[in-house]
């Protein structure tokens, strides 16, 4: 949920919040407002969503 609402500043709308400049999601994770280890999951999740595509 907060990842969501944070997203929704990020500076680019198709951010996968990983790379890309502007990401609000990669500062509010820096910040501490959303923790690292929420964050570490939604990388994990893509990560793997990515090996089930190939």
């Amino acid at each position: 949920p907060e990842m969501m609402r944070v997203a929704s500043g990020c500076r680019f709308y198709n951010c996968t919040h990983t790379h890309e400049p502007g990401c609000a999601v990669v500062k509010a994770v820096r910040s501490g407002e959303i923790a690292l280890a929420r964050y570490e999951s939604y990388l994990k999740m893509l990560d793997e969503d990515d090996k089930y595509r190939k």
